[in-house]
């Protein structure tokens, strides 16, 4: 549950609740309303690829997104996430998208996090992409492609020509290592731009900021 920012306290209240999730029947079952003792048995491999897609994506992503990252159909994906919506798993709402230094709204849909959603996911064998470097110098390495929201898809980006677009969807995100990639990553040019940048100028992503910046600062003297 780190990704979620959700604390322990939190989570632990929530896995102790006794209550069990509704049978989710497959993509195309007559719907069954029976008991089951492990939840996930009922999700068809489509309904697991999007808990999981939505699982890497806890402030919410567009059903295109969501098919990109579960590697299904948007068809297939708009049926499944009406089943999760039915079953309290999931929810739809509209949510602000950054598109560049844009901003529009769209139906963002994110886990609920309620007790049975919880246990759900306690159940539900976590996809992982393997750590790697990308294959061409300067290109996002594959596991954070899915945190890019709009615009170029994350296969398509490079430091050479994207590195603002890359640091400020990577550095604050949810996926601390991809932030770890991005700071370690980016030229101090950059860093130095989006320090200064609405957004990334306050909180904790500045505090990141600045600390690279002066970690820098002291290696060059």
């Amino acid at each position: 549950m780190h990704g979620t920012k959700t604390s322990p306290s939190i989570v632990e209240r929530r896995l102790s609740e006794t209550r069990q999730t509704p049978y989710l029947p497959a993509t195309g079952d007559s719907g069954s309303t029976d008991q089951v003792e492990d939840p996930s048995m009922g999700l068809s491999a489509g309904a697991r690829s999007v808990l999981n897609a939505l699982r890497q994506r806890p402030a919410g992503a567009t059903v295109g997104k969501i098919s990109v990252i579960a590697g299904i159909s948007e068809r297939q994906t708009r049926r499944v996430l009406h089943k999760l919506s039915t079953a309290g798993i999931a929810l739809g709402q509209d949510g602000i998208v950054r598109d560049g230094y844009k901003s529009t709204i769209k139906r963002l849909w994110a886990l609920t996090y309620t007790p049975e959603c919880v246990r759900l996911l306690g159940y539900l064998p976590r996809r992982r992409a393997p750590m790697s470097e990308p294959s061409v110098p300067g290109a996002v390495p594959p596991q954070f492609w899915p945190l890019f929201w709009s615009g170029a898809e994350g296969s398509e980006l490079s430091l050479e020509r994207d590195e603002l677009h890359i640091a400020g969807t990577l550095i604050g995100s949810m996926d601390l290592s991809a932030e770890a990639w991005a700071l370690r990553s980016v030229s101090t040019e950059t860093l130095t731009a989006l320090a200064g940048t609405r957004g990334y100028d306050t909180g904790d992503t500045a505090k990141v900021i600045r600390s690279e910046l002066r970690r820098r600062s002291r290696v060059a003297d």
